[in-house]
């Protein structure tokens, strides 16, 4: 039996569904063509692995930051804080050129996923009635699986029409709804 205090399916769970949605299409569009970017600066497969290694490093050493954060200061800042630096890194990747700006971008990159990723996951969890965690945080996580089955699509299909300005400029624009 369903009761008023164990409620899945509130406004603020739906919200925190769509964010992740919406946030991780926007990422994984950038994650399948980013290779491709790089070379398309010149760079090679090595250059390319790189930049990977940097955004997962970077993205890792956050996260222990990220959980003390989350514990000891407001988790809606840092939220807003991780998704407005994605989509500030997507308008730079558009504007810069230089493949060592790029990396050090990587860097950056993994810093506000970690942030992002981190916080979505823990309000998520803040907000899903105890009773029903693992059906919820199951739901949750579904919503991160859709994306990556439509997102590469998404994202090579726009880099190969419309070139890669456009696309990390699709992605900005897709990770603001997150954000508002």
């Amino acid at each position: 039996m369903t009761t008023e205090k164990n409620t899945l399916w509130t406004k603020n769970f739906i919200l925190m569904c769509i964010v992740n949605l919406v946030m991780f299409i926007g990422f994984q569009m950038l994650v399948s063509t980013f290779p491709f970017f790089v070379m398309h600066l010149g760079g090679d497969e090595a250059v390319a692995g790189v930049a990977s290694g940097l955004f997962s490093v970077s993205s890792l050493m956050m996260r222990p930051i990220v959980g003390w954060v989350l514990d000891n200061k407001s988790r809606k800042i840092l939220l807003f804080f991780g998704l407005a630096g994605l989509v500030l890194l997507a308008v730079l990747y558009a504007a810069i050129n230089i493949i060592v700006l790029i990396l050090l971008l990587r860097l950056f990159h993994g810093i506000f996923w970690a942030s992002t990723t981190t916080s979505l996951n823990t309000n998520a969890s803040d907000i899903i009635p105890k009773e029903r965690f693992g059906e919820g945080m199951g739901y949750f996580g579904l919503t991160a699986t859709i994306s990556l089955s439509v997102a590469p699509l998404i994202g090579l299909t726009v880099m190969d029409k419309m070139g890669f300005n456009v696309l990390f400029l699709s992605s900005a624009c897709i990770v603001a709804v997150a954000l508002i």
